[in-house]
């Protein structure tokens, strides 16, 4: 005892100094702390012989806990494995037509929900047949129409060319216009302004059927700008009819869009109500299934107490056989560890 109190009176001095020393010494702290925490503990079960036996029972009876719960964890998972392998013993005997003696509300039962599951899997498969019909017309509708709106752009594509190529050249047409419009617009100022200088130096002015250079050119390009704005004209009037023949074709490829849209919603929303219909079907098999699960696992259980030999249940029957006594022999263990208890 006067050692333990030596090393507990030199505990504050020394964390003092170490602590002392900066953040660098905060590890050293640590380590000295945990010698010193063993050497106690060590010191404790060398002086009290009944503080270590209580320590080691502790121990023992935590590893003794945990093996108990692991094995009833394998006892549940193969009492679960069993269960399944009964259920399969009774839906093979049933539809093997096996029935033991005194299963006959059993087997009505069965029958009843065989019922019910025949005639929901028949509406099932009705429907299923209608919603692949309908969703076939509608591929077929979808190509059909795919090929008449593939005709009627083949059909503007002319058009389409002829209009491009008529803009084009009337664009062409309208700058050389612009430009012809400017030089004439030139020319007259320029011979206005001569004809003013003209009248101002008294010169005499040339007769009028004597025009001069400066008029003949203005004539003639008077000439070009007339056969420029017909031809403006023409080309506007090409314009005009090209784009309303591909007009008329974009009429009908958007008619024809549109009626695919509506033919499709049509057909969607009578999927989508057939779907409906077929969920409600295929669920109302499904809790047919649910109540013949346990109704198949008390005839396997009426089975497996009987034991009628049938070829094909023997591999059943060694099934329930081996889980049945690795559960014993599980349960053996457990009890043989819960009587340990306070040793």
């Amino acid at each position: 005892m006067g050692m333990m109190a030596s090393v507990f009176y030199a505990l504050p001095v020394t964390v003092g100094e170490t602590a002392s020393a900066g953040d660098g010494g905060r590890g050293w702290v640590f380590w000295l702390v945990l010698v010193i925490v063993v050497v106690i503990v060590a010191l404790l079960l060398i002086r009290f012989p009944s503080l270590r036996e209580k320590l080691k029972r502790m121990f023992r009876g935590a590893k003794r806990r945990w093996k108990i719960m692991r094995l009833k964890s394998r006892i549940k998972a193969e009492q679960k494995k069993m269960d399944e392998v009964i259920g399969q013993l009774g839906e093979r005997a049933w539809h093997e037509g096996i029935l033991p003696g005194g299963s006959d509300a059993l087997a009505l039962d069965l029958k009843t929900c065989d019922v019910e599951m025949r005639k929901n899997e028949t509406e099932t498969g009705k429907l299923a047949e209608q919603i692949a019909e309908l969703n076939a017309r509608l591929e077929e509708f979808k190509k059909k129409q795919q090929q008449q709106i593939g005709g009627e752009q083949e059909a503007r594509r002319p058009f389409d060319d002829k209009l491009r190529m008529a803009q084009e050249k009337l664009r062409e047409v309208n700058r050389v216009l612009a430009v012809k419009e400017k030089s004439a617009a030139a020319l007259v100022a320029q011979l206005a302004a001569a004809r003013t200088d003209q009248q101002k130096a008294g010169a005499d002015l040339p007769p009028m059927d004597e025009p001069n250079q400066a008029e003949r050119s203005k004539a003639a390009l008077d000439k070009e700008i007339q056969a420029l704005q017909q031809e403006a004209r023409g080309l506007d009037s090409a314009v005009g009819e090209a784009r309303q023949q591909a007009d008329a074709h974009n009429l009908k490829i958007s008619a024809l869009e549109n009626e695919g849209r509506n033919f499709g919603n049509d057909i969607n929303r009578q999927v989508r109500e057939l779907e409906g219909g077929k969920k409600r079907f295929q669920e109302a098999v499904r809790q047919a299934q649910e109540k013949q699960r346990p109704l198949f696992a008390s005839l396997g259980n009426m089975l497996n107490d009987a034991r009628q030999e049938r070829e094909g249940l023997e591999p059943l029957y060694g099934q329930i056989d081996g889980s049945a006594r690795r559960i014993r022999d599980l349960r053996a263990k457990v009890s043989e560890l819960e009587a340990q208890k306070g040793q």
